[in-house]
């Protein structure tokens, strides 16, 4: 093997290991940001739903005063 082929071989190994450095970081990117938007979709869930249970409360209050 030539010196010019085994230096194009390290430089194509080392542009695979970037690559896999770069998917990784977008991988664990993604991960983070569906956890987040997960758990903000679970905090608006739980205040509409306590709001909802305080429109049905009221409703229930107002169904026996009657």
């Amino acid at each position: 093997m030539s010196a010019s082929s085994s230096q194009g071989i390290h430089t194509l190994l080392e542009a695979e290991q970037e690559a896999s450095k770069i998917v990784e970081q977008a991988r664990e990117y993604r991960i983070k940001h569906l956890k987040e938007a997960r758990d903000e979709a679970t905090k608006d869930i739980a205040k509409l739903q306590a709001r909802k249970n305080e429109e049905l409360a009221e409703i229930q209050k107002k169904a026996c005063i009657r």
